[in-house]
């Protein structure tokens, strides 16, 4: 006879299960490491190219070459570092990670002293690009989250991920504004630091082994079984690229390292209040129902970003635009990657496309930028053109979706 439970046992019972399958100590850790690692790379990320602009008057092509050398790096290495950690594990990869962020880090705390250091700090990008955070990263986000709650896993490793990122960013003007770039740099060390806890507390996994070569593994993205979700990563890398020039267009328009800071953090915190919902709509509706929605609204981001170009510019407008721009990322964000996380579970061959393909997207949409305003610094006034242009590649992104076998 099946026994019968009070509603508040239900409860009890709906509530510890849904814990030990969507908060799994394992998984805990690695949320724990996301927090540390997001606080502290946005503590610098967007105010790095800021910084170089506005305090030691680079060229705006020349501000944007660290963001095209850590794309170039990760990008072309990220296999290479696939295959490292096949020999060493996940834990040992990522240990090495930390200890090289840590000496990448030197040559910023130099560079307003010494402006040789810049050229220091791009040359060692390739080594932080061989040993990737995304690599165990995702080696650990397929081990630790469960196919059936995984749209409210990735979207719970959001919500932290914004947390910390609104934290870092509004932070990161506040410190610059007030402290300056080596008082920024030095608490951004301290962080780091700080990350080998949750690390040591993760697994050792190592990579299954791999049948493909470099070379294969480029062809292999353009065939049939995989020309359709391969494109849709590289357009997924255009639009990532494009999301890192925005927020310089903002700091041209409102002059003001807080200005940025505000409009970013503030949209970021709006958007830890839908990204839970996002993560159990993604699970019962189905990746690609909203993953369509979300490219919908998405584009009309984009031809908002356009537009406000042709407007007064006014903080208020900026935050309106960015919160908007948050909940439509957002959508697009958790069914994307929900999509590219069950391909890595059921196709093994998949798991090293998945970091290469959005980095080759990224890289050649910066590297045009870069060269176009090198050799043409007059459209440093239109660099608004590359947002409606996004506007339309979006409606590629939901390709990843589509059975190809």
């Amino acid at each position: 006879m099946a026994k019968c439970y009070t509603g508040r046992q239900r409860s009890f019972l709906y509530t510890q299960t849904m814990r030990k399958n969507i908060l799994n100590m394992k998984f805990v850790w690695l949320l724990l490491h996301d927090f540390l690692f997001n606080l502290s790379g946005n503590l610098l990320h967007i105010f790095l190219p800021l910084y170089l602009l506005q305090e030691l008057k680079f060229p705006l092509w020349l501000a944007l070459t660290p963001l095209l050398m850590a794309m170039l790096s990760y990008g072309s290495l990220g296999f290479f570092g696939y295959k490292i950690q096949k020999k060493i594990g996940t834990k040992k990869f990522f240990t090495i990670h930390l200890a090289l962020n840590l000496i990448h880090n030197v040559f910023l705390l130099i560079i307003p002293f010494h402006l040789w250091a810049f050229w220091v700090y791009l040359a060692f990008a390739p080594f932080t690009g061989l040993f990737s955070v995304w690599q165990p990263c995702q080696t650990y986000l397929t081990k630790y989250t469960n196919k059936t709650y995984r749209g409210r896993q990735l979207s719970l490793q959001s919500v932290i991920i914004l947390l910390s990122s609104a934290l870092g960013v509004f932070f990161g003007s506040v410190i610059l504004t007030y402290l300056g770039f080596v008082s920024l740099i030095l608490i951004k060390y301290v962080l780091t630091i700080l990350r080998i806890v949750p690390i040591l507390k993760m697994d050792n996994f190592f990579a299954p082994k791999m049948k493909w070569k470099f070379a294969e593994i480029l062809k292999l993205s353009f065939s049939k079984r995989f020309r359709k979700t391969s494109l849709s990563q590289i357009i997924y890398g255009v639009l990532n690229s494009a999301n890192l020039i925005w927020p310089i267009f903002i700091f041209v328009s409102l002059k003001s390292y807080l200005g940025v800071g505000s409009v970013i953090s503030l949209a970021l915190i709006f958007q830890v209040f839908f990204t839970l919902f996002i993560g159990r709509l993604t699970d019962v509706l189905g990746r690609k129902t909203v993953l369509m929605s979300g490219t919908v609204l998405n584009s009309l981001s984009w031809l908002g970003r356009f537009i406000i170009a042709f407007l007064p510019k006014n903080i208020l407008f900026f935050l309106g635009l960015e919160t908007y721009t948050k909940f439509a990322k957002e959508i697009t964000h958790v069914s994307f990657q929900s999509s590219v996380y069950d391909k890595v579970d059921e196709d093994l061959d998949y798991r090293p496309l998945f970091d290469i393909m959005s980095h080759l997207g990224e890289v050649p949409a910066m590297l045009v930028i870069v060269l176009s305003l090198y050799l043409f610094p007059v459209l440093e006034n239109f660099i608004y053109i590359y947002f409606l242009i996004c506007a339309g590649l979006i409606y590629l992104l939901p390709l990843i979706c589509n059975r190809e076998r």
